[in-house]
């Protein structure tokens, strides 16, 4: 009777203990997953862990020579390691406690429980941003010319290096040199080393540390403009400037725009300055020389000039002088890997194709040499495209 009993009240207190515990359980279920949610807005609304490569801005806290801690507030504290102090004691030269500083993330925790971060990595990416909005904006900045090479000058412009190719210079510093000597280009840029040169950007790419600037595009616009009142036709007056082994560059002062103070320089290739081939400009042309020429081509800045242009076009002469089969005499003006070139009478350039030669069996120099007055047999002539070929007889 007794052990019945307690059996009963036993069974009974479980019964009641395992309704509770589920009970129990069902509200803490409930309650912890409100509390989960709590905490997750808590945590979304607090201080993030800082990732690799994020710019943050903190506060110097300390200086030393292993280490410049920065508080970044609620995220931590974080660490200058003294190796890029060393490195760089100029950009750390000024700095003091409770300075404001841009840092770039590194590690977002090193052995010692710190953040890693890095002024100089921030600095450097402050001054690509910086040179990437000066170039949507179009602004002119001072560089320095730091060294000079064969190609252009190296520059720096916001602690970055940039670099200006010759062709990028204004006409000022652009080095006209003739024969293209390569020495005297070099001295001519060497020129400008040290010197402070107004410029405005006009490539940078960052992930490649390409900046590429340019001090011809202050005149550009400029010139732009007043181009907008020259023609391609147009007959200009100008003084040669200087000459090069591809041209010679003359100069021409608008009179269009009286109020415009600007110098137009243009380029007469060596390919427009005679219906006959020329090998040196200096045959033909002399630095400060007045001439005429007339405007083949305008391309935004670039002016294409013309002495050509303004001659007789010989071959109109020759319409029905030369037919095919017909033996002519000429002489052998230049060689290359085209052929030979030979001048007929009335200033008229043929050409022997080297297929004539390759067809002999035979080097070029083997059948003809410069200055050699030969009979030939015209194999074609099209006055219209300028050409004419001959064959060897």
């Amino acid at each position: 009777m007794t052990s019945t009993f307690y059996y009963v009240i036993l069974q009974s207190m479980t019964t009641s203990t395992t309704t509770l515990t589920q009970d129990t359980n069902i509200m803490t279920g409930i309650a912890g997953k409100n509390n989960d949610k709590k905490i997750e807005g808590l945590i979304s609304q607090g201080p993030q862990m800082p990732q690799a490569g994020q710019s943050l801005t903190g506060h110097v806290l300390k200086i030393g020579k292993s280490a410049i801690l920065i508080d970044l507030g609620p995220i931590g504290i974080a660490t200058i390691l003294g190796r890029e102090i060393q490195e760089n004691p100029e950009s750390f030269r000024n700095l003091k406690v409770n300075d404001e500083a841009l840092v770039k993330v590194i590690a977002p925790e090193n052995e010692k429980g710190f953040i890693e971060v890095s002024l100089m990595a921030a600095d450097k990416e402050s001054n690509w941003d910086k040179l990437i909005q000066y170039m949507k904006n179009g602004d002119i900045l001072d560089a320095i010319v730091l060294k000079a090479n064969r190609g252009g000058l190296l520059m720096e412009i916001n602690k970055v290096q940039g670099f200006m190719p010759a062709s990028q210079l204004n006409q000022e510093h652009y080095p006209k040199v003739a024969n293209g000597d390569k020495n005297e280009i070099m001295r001519q840029l060497q020129i400008l080393v040290n010197k402070k040169l107004k410029i405005k950007i006009i490539d940078v790419d960052p992930q490649e540390q390409k900046l590429i600037v340019s001090e011809k595009a202050l005149e550009q616009d400029k010139i732009k403009k007043v181009l907008t009142n020259y023609q391609v036709g147009e007959t200009v007056e100008g003084t040669i400037t200087n000459l090069a082994a591809f041209g010679a560059f003359i100069q021409f002062k608008t009179d269009k725009l009286p109020n415009e103070e600007q110098n137009i320089e243009g380029l007469i290739h060596v390919s427009e300055m005679d219906w006959l081939p020329v090998s040196d400009p200096g045959q033909l042309l002399k630095v400060g020389q007045v001439i005429q020429a007339k405007i083949v081509d305008i391309n935004n800045d670039r002016v294409s000039l013309s002495l050509k242009a303004l001659k007789p076009d010989p071959w109109q002469a020759i319409e029905g002088l030369y037919q095919t089969g017909q033996k002519v005499k000429g002489k052998v003006n230049s060689i290359n890997r085209y052929g030979a070139f030979v001048v007929l009478t009335g200033n008229i350039q043929a050409i022997v194709p080297m297929s004539e030669f390759s067809q002999r069996q035979q080097a070029i120099q083997e059948v003809l040499y410069l200055g050699q007055e030969k009979e030939f047999k015209i194999m074609s002539v099209d006055t219209k495209a300028h050409r004419l070929a001959l064959g060897i007889i």
